[in-house]
Order: C-alpha cells, then sequence, then structure tokens
C-alpha cells in the first residue's frame, strides 16, 4: 500500500499559505475598522454642519424676536410719554 509521508517542502508551502490566511485576514479588518472610522467621523460632520444650520436659524429667530420686542417695547413707552 502506498503511504505519502509529507515533505518539507509541502509543510512550508502550508505554513506560508497560513501566514497568507492571517496576513489578508488582519489586512481585511483593518480596512473594515478604517473604513468604519471613515463612516463615524463623516457622521459627525454632517451632525456637526446640520446642527449649526439649525442654530443658526434658531439664533436668527432669537434677533427677530429681540428686535420686534424692542420696537413693541419702543412704541409702548412712546404712546405712554405722550
Amino acid at each position: 500500500m502506498l503511504q505519502l509521508q509529507p515533505d518539507e517542502k509541502s509543510e512550508e508551502n502550508e505554513e506560508k499559505l497560513t501566514a497568507n490566511v492571517f496576513f489578508l485576514g488582519a489586512v481585511t479588518a483593518i480596512v473594515c475598522v478604517a473604513f468604519s472610522l471613515a463612516r463615524l467621523v463623516m457622521a459627525i460632520v454632517a451632525a456637526l454642519l446640520i446642527g449649526g444650520f439649525y442654530a443658526e436659524s434658531i439664533f436668527r429667530g432669537i434677533d427677530l424676536i429681540r428686535k420686534e420686542y424692542s420696537d413693541w417695547e419702543h412704541e409702548i413707552l412712546i404712546t405712554f410719554v405722550n
């Protein structure tokens, strides 16, 4: 009966293949983490931009209310003084 004995070359090739698989797995994991971090950064930037837009709108509204209140207050003072 024929029995195959693993030679040194096949063991060496198996070790290289295992090392390559681990290397590719590590590279894939790093790329996935990098894309996840990039998406997180983009989400944070988008939230800041949207928040800035809404904050600007809110502050404009507050300024308009202050201006209206100031005009109204001025009219009341003129009415009472006269």
